[in-house]
């Protein structure tokens, strides 16, 4: 769960985009969900679907994909990875990023966990990504 006083909002490609409240270091923070569907993607694994969310973050600018683990979420395990690259912050100054991917292989879908910003920032909210990894359940 994240805190309530974070707003989400739809993406242009249907993926649930949260942040923290504008004039606050967790604007500059972004957990995003994901769906993809299998049907839609026939041959796909969480294999395939980590290593081309990690080949797009190191094209970016400093781009490197380090840690590789899995992490339990909603009573499974699920893979994941951790990033870092340069981008802009919401003032538009470039700066040191830090992501972590997590991909969860249920049902139908596999969902895509993100959450990325500011290393520093990234660092300092971390536990909140973590209880809401650790705190997800699947009701279906």
């Amino acid at each position: 769960m994240l805190p309530n006083t974070w707003a989400y909002r739809i993406t242009p490609e249907k993926s649930y985009l949260f942040e923290g409240p504008k004039g606050t270091e967790a604007y500059e923070l972004s957990v995003i969900l994901q769906f993809v569907l299998k049907s839609a993607n026939p041959g796909s694994t969480v294999a395939s679907q980590l290593d081309g969310l990690a080949a797009q973050l190191a094209r970016a600018p400093r781009g490197s994909v380090g840690t590789r683990g899995t992490v339990k979420v909603g009573g499974q395990p699920a893979s994941f990875f951790n990033a870092t690259y340069d981008a802009k912050t919401s003032s538009g100054a470039v700066a040191p990023f830090t992501h972590t991917q997590v991909v969860v292989d249920h049902g139908q879908y596999y969902y895509l966990i993100s959450y990325s910003g500011p290393t520093d920032i990234f660092k300092k909210h971390l536990p909140v990504f973590e209880h809401l990894v650790t705190s997800l359940v699947f009701t279906s």
